[in-house]
């Protein structure tokens, strides 16, 4: 049974599927949230919302990169996924330098300084895709992964010759 993919606005592919290639890796999102003036550490797996856009998402991993939580100078990276509200223009999550609340951290835990969305991994269009031995390859993938296996199917025939020009 071959995996449902989902179908994705595209000005060059109206209404064509898209597909994660097994070598590249499923297309995964987070956003990498710069924080200042931390006061509490944020938990893994809690809920991080901005105090001014509303924008949320869940801690994945929190990392201090300089003063202390107790103190109120920490500066932190804090990792976060299955986030709403990224501004299309800016793919930025959050509102300038707003504070953040956490369901577990509490009410003004950190500044937002800025927090970008990245992407790892990387989605193909299905018809530039190949479906074999259960799984989905782009084209190049394919290409270096099986490249002699399904080589009758791709077969040229020799006989160009006849479409060869020598004359200079």
């Amino acid at each position: 049974m071959q995996p449902t993919a989902s179908i994705y606005p595209a000005k060059e592919y109206e209404n064509a599927r898209y597909r994660a290639c097994k070598v590249h890796g499923n297309l995964s999102k987070q956003v990498e949230l710069r924080v200042t003036s931390g006061s509490v550490e944020p938990t893994v797996g809690e809920t991080v919302t901005g105090a001014t856009s509303g924008d949320t998402g869940v801690v994945l991993s929190v990392h201090l990169e300089s003063g202390t939580w107790v103190s109120g100078t920490a500066v932190a990276t804090v990792y976060i996924n299955n986030h709403t509200g990224i501004d299309p223009d800016t793919l930025e999550w959050g509102a300038g330098t707003e504070t953040l609340n956490g369901s577990t951290a509490g009410t003004n835990w950190g500044t937002r300084f800025v927090a970008p969305e990245q992407s790892t991994g990387r989605i193909f269009v299905e018809q530039d895709m190949v479906f074999i031995d259960g799984a989905w390859y782009c084209n190049d993938c394919y290409r270096r992964k099986f490249p002699k296996k399904y080589l009758d199917e791709w077969q040229i025939p020799d006989d160009d010759d006849a479409m060869r020009s020598d004359n200079y």
